[in-house]
């Protein structure tokens, strides 16, 4: 195979590999604090004691044999209640609920925006050079078929991380968008962008998007009672 310098290109693809490296890390770094981080269980003998409110009592896990709160799902799984269940991910081996769904949208974030510079750089690559200084058939079609894997999965992760976003701002969860017989339920917990937004990425601007499991980066509320819309 050939050797070629182009060395106009040689800054850009400097810069592009340290903003690759730097992305890598925060993936890295989310996926960490998602396995580390508990995604809240419902605390033992929630809605027994005596002053308690009987609203408390209104949903009862048969598995666990518990009352459960608002909005917390049982995950066959982990074989417990999640507080504000979003999904169970094999990926991640954990289930994604209130303390650990900032962590797995900056996941999905910091993947997406990875995989973009991928099919950018690839598709320079081929398009740009590589067609000048190779002519081995078949490594091009290798070159092509991978790069056509490549832009399917960023398609993929994408529409999920769009998906998992407009969630966020409206203030519910996979399951809950699955639910639609319950769709005018739910929509009470919809309180407004801004407090949406804060129920999953906390009150620090500063830690929205870094992937630190510090304590003012935690999400608002406790995962055990809701404010819902005013009518």
């Amino acid at each position: 195979m050939p050797k070629y310098k182009n060395p106009e290109n040689d800054n850009l693809i400097s810069n592009l590999l340290i903003v690759f490296h730097i992305l890598v890390c925060l993936v890295l770094a989310s996926l960490f604090c998602i396995t580390s981080t508990n995604p809240g269980e419902v605390p033992h003998n929630w809605g027994l004691h005596i002053n308690d409110d009987e609203s408390k009592r209104r949903r009862y896990c048969l598995i666990c044999n518990a009352f459960k709160p608002e909005r917390s799902h049982h995950c066959s799984v982990c074989d417990k209640c999640i507080l504000n269940m979003n999904l169970h991910c094999p990926w991640v081996n954990n289930c994604i609920g209130f303390y650990n769904r900032k962590f797995f949208m900056q996941l999905l974030l910091y993947g997406s925006i990875s995989s973009l510079c991928i099919v950018i750089t690839e598709g320079y690559l081929i398009i740009g050079t590589y067609f000048k200084y190779y002519s081995g058939i078949n490594l091009k079609k290798l070159h092509i078929i991978c790069y056509i894997v490549i832009l399917i999965v960023t398609y993929r992760i994408m529409k999920c991380t769009i998906f998992q976003f407009k969630l966020v701002f409206k203030n519910s969860t996979s399951i809950e968008s699955l639910d639609e017989d319950s769709k005018n339920y739910y929509a009470k917990f919809n309180i407004g962008c801004k407090q949406n937004w804060e129920q999953v990425f906390g009150k620090n601007p500063l830690l929205w998007f870094c992937p630190l499991p510090l304590e003012s980066g935690k999400p608002v509320g406790d995962g055990l009672t809701w404010k819902i819309k005013e009518d």
